[in-house]
Order: structure tokens, then C-alpha cells, then sequence
């Protein structure tokens, strides 16, 4: 906290004592909201609702991630993702323009608009969707943190020895130590109960490990993945707010010199109303749990949950809410673009118009708008209650077969310890005799 505190004072005087950076006092209350919405998600999903389930230092250190890690690397993996792109698109319009000369440019000018909406929709689920998505789960898996270690094969003693690929010897505690030990069912019972927490001591100059039993349940231990996984995705989302508010939000993107915090606050009230970072993240933690926690799936491939099936529903909410927004954008731009071609003379000089006139029905406009992002939002909680549910169910009904072999194994262990072996009479040999 006194680190957090620090630094946010240092970037406060130092943007408002820099004559280029055109900040005020009031932008020191922009940056401090920035991170107040953050932290009441996490207050919200964490300290209500999960704080017996996952330690704070593991949601500060996974916010970190989201933060520091996953949004940078988001950033720039978009930028190539896209100059990438604009490459093979410029290589395929010289070709075509090269084969079809001017009817190639009539064909362009008149489907204008749905070559527009195409490239809004791939720019939507291929490179803002799948790139954040993938980013946070990867920023997620990053961090090894001992609330956690059951998603590792940091617990398991015996590492994989055939871990060598290309005669390097590779991590020999990978995760899918985890996964292959799950599925196979060839390890005892409860290695997956034992917990990270090890006492360290230097008695008689060695290192000691004292290991204890996990004492969360396997709905809790979900649980706590998923608060994990929501921790890293709001500090993702705090980083792009502060990248959406202050360049994208406020008035200096235009070129305004009138004060820029109205705008700003703007934008961070339309980004907090809809969190769609932290549902994407919930989203991902179904399939999480699903491949480190639950039974492996009966079939041909069974316990063969990638990546893919992972951020699978995530891309798909998080594009579809981004196709909508980018959507409605471009329909509000080619209305203002006809608009102006009709009305606009040669030089420049355009009609005069009521205030507030637009070449489209705002409200109508509005309307589908917010009505396409509810909608998206709506049907994500619905998927992931949903899934969430029927997730529990089963951790719960594992839980109980859990419980039924302790208790069953407890019970043989109690008759061998009080009868041992040679010395157990059956009860018809210990009744008196006739």
C-alpha cells in the first residue's frame, strides 16, 4: 500500500509540474477513480464473497500481472497482430488492382461499407478479442503462486524424468504433470491434499519441510481459481482505462485545450458500467477447473482440455462485445460521411443545422446500441451461472465419493490397528461355547 501510494504521488506531480503534459488537479482525481473502480471489483468478488478461499498477497500479486504483464504484452501483440494485417491486405489490393484495374476500384467504392463492417468484426475477434484473451490466461499461468499449486506440479514428488526434448531437459514440474497424474489415475489419493504450506526451519543445519493437509474443499479451490483469474483480468482492464481515458477519453486526443476531465470521467463511467474483463475471465475459469480439479471426461480424448477450449467463450463474448461497439461506430461514420459528400461544396462550405443535428436517428441508434452491449453482457452471466452451476454440482458430488473413501479407508485402518494381522477373531469364535 505505502508503495502504491508513493508511486501514484510521484506520477501525479510529475505529469501536473510538466509544462507539455497539460494535466490539472482534477486529472489527479481521474487516475485515483481509475483504480477505485478496480478495487471495488475485486472488494466485491473477493473480500465479500471468496476471502476464506484466496489469500489478498494472491489477488494483489495477480492484479500485478493483469497490470504490469498482461496488458503490455497485450498492447503490443495487437500492434503486430494488426500491421500484419494491413500487410496481407495491401499485398491483395495490389494484386487485385493489377488484375482487374478499375473495375476492381468501382467494386471497392460500391461495397464500401460492408468491406468497412468486415474488417470492424475481424479487427473485433481476431486481434482485441482472442490477443487479451489469450494474454490474460498466459499472464495468468505465469504466476505460480502457492495458493494455487494444485494447478502446478510443483506438489507432486515424483517430477517427470522424461522431460527432455531435444537432449535439453526441460521443466520437469510442467503443469500437465497434473493433468496426465489426473486422467491416469496412477498416484495415490491424496497427493492432490497436500498443501504448499511448508514451515522452513535450519534445525541441526538442514532444511526441514513440514507438509500439511489442504484444508479448502474442491469448490473452494475453484473458487479461489476464479478469483485469481478475475484479480488478473481487472488489472488488465485498469490498465487499457488508462489508456482509454486519458489518450482516447479526454479532450487532448482531439487537439481541445478546454479541460479535459469531463470527457475523461466519461469514458470511465462507459468502461465501468459493463465489466467485460472480469466476466471473460470468470468464463476462462470453467475451463481451468475443469481440466485441473474435475474428473477427466469419458471418451476417446479423455482429459484433452487446451488453450482453445479455454478462452474459447471469453473470445466470443468479449469479440461480440466489441463487434457491436466498432458496428454501431461505423454506421454513425458513414452517415456523417454520405451526409457531408451531399452536402458539402467544393469548398468546403457546409449547410447550416440546428444544434445537436446528427444524419441519423440518435435515439433509434442509442437504443441498438446499448441494447446489443446489455444483451452480449446478459447472456455471459446467463453462460457462465449456467456452467458455473453445473461445475459446482460436480466438485460437490467428488467431493462426497471424497469423503465416503476417507472415511471408508479410516475405518480399515482403525480394525487393523486394534486386530492385528494373525490376532483378528472373528465375532463367532469369541461367543461362549454351548
Amino acid at each position: 500500500v505505502m508503495a502504491f501510494t508513493v508511486v501514484t504521488i510521484a506520477v501525479v506531480l510529475a505529469l501536473r509540474y510538466n509544462p507539455r503534459a497539460n494535466f490539472e488537479w482534477a486529472d489527479s482525481l481521474v487516475i485515483l477513480l481509475t483504480f477505485a473502480q478496480s478495487f471495488l471489483v475485486i472488494f466485491f468478488v473477493h473480500w465479500i464473497y471468496h476471502k476464506s478461499d484466496l489469500s489478498l498477497d494472491a489477488v494483489i500479486k495477480f492484479f500485478a500481472v493483469g497490470f504490469v504483464i498482461a496488458m503490455p504484452t497485450a498492447f503490443i501483440f495487437e500492434g503486430i497482430s494488426i500491421n500484419m494485417m494491413l500487410f496481407v491486405v495491401n499485398i491483395a489490393k495490389g494484386l487485385l488492382y493489377w488484375q482487374f484495374d478499375e473495375a476492381y476500384d468501382d467494386f471497392v467504392q460500391d461495397h464500401y461499407l460492408a468491406f468497412w463492417i468486415v474488417g470492424e468484426l475481424i479487427n473485433a475477434y481476431l486481434v482485441a478479442s482472442l490477443v487479451e484473451e489469450v494474454c490474460k490466461y498466459y499472464a495468468f499461468r505465469a504466476m505460480e503462486h502457492p495458493d494455487l499449486i494444485f494447478l502446478t506440479g510443483l506438489e507432486n514428488d515424483d517430477p517427470d524424468k522424461k522431460s527432455v526434448y531435444g537432449g535439453v531437459r526441460n521443466y520437469t514440474y510442467a503443469s500437465h504433470n497434473v493433468v496426465e497424474a489426473k486422467n491416469s489415475r496412477s498416484f495415490d489419493e491424496n497427493d492432490f491434499d497436500i498443501s504448499i504450506k511448508r514451515s522452513f526451519s535450519q534445525d541441526n543445519d538442514h532444511n526441514q519441510f513440514e507438509e500439511q493437509n489442504e484444508v479448502r474443499t474442491l469448490r473452494q479451490r475453484a473458487a479461489a481459481t476464479a478469483t485469481a483469474m478475475i484479480s488478473c483480468a481487472v488489472g488488465l482492464a485498469c490498465a487499457e482505462n488508462f489508456i482509454y481515458v486519458f489518450f482516447f477519453g479526454s479532450a487532448n486526443a482531439s487537439g481541445s485545450s478546454g479541460s479535459s476531465v469531463a470527457p475523461e470521467l466519461g469514458m470511465l463511467v462507459l468502461r465501468s458500467v459493463f465489466p467485460v474483463h472480469p466476466l471473460c475471465a470468470a468464463m476462462q475459469s470453467i475451463g481451468v477447473v475443469k481440466k485441473f480439479l474435475e474428473d477427466p471426461p469419458a471418451g476417446k480424448y479423455p482429459g484433452r482440455i487446451g488453450v482453445g477450449k479455454i478462452v474459447l467463450p471469453a473470445v466470443i463474448l468479449h469479440g461480440t462485445f466489441d463487434a457491436a461497439i466498432m458496428c454501431i461506430s461505423v454506421y454513425i461514420e458513414s452517415r456523417w460521411q454520405n451526409w457531408n459528400g451531399e452536402n458539402v461544396d467544393a469548398d468546403g462550405n457546409a449547410p447550416e443545422v440546428d444544434d445537436g443535428f446528427t444524419p441519423y436517428h440518435a435515439l433509434l441508434v442509442n437504443l441498438v446500441a446499448w441494447g446489443s452491449i446489455v444483451a452480449t453482457m446478459f447472456f455471459g452471466l446467463i453462460w457462465y451461472w449456467i456452467q458455473n452451476g453445473h461445475q459446482k454440482a460436480r466438485l460437490k458430488r467428488m467431493e462426497e465419493r471424497e469423503n465416503r473413501e476417507n472415511s471408508h479407508s479410516q475405518g480399515q485402518g482403525r480394525i487393523e490397528s486394534e486386530h492385528p494381522t494373525g490376532s483378528y477373531a472373528s465375532p463367532e469364535s469369541e461367543l461362549p461355547p454351548e
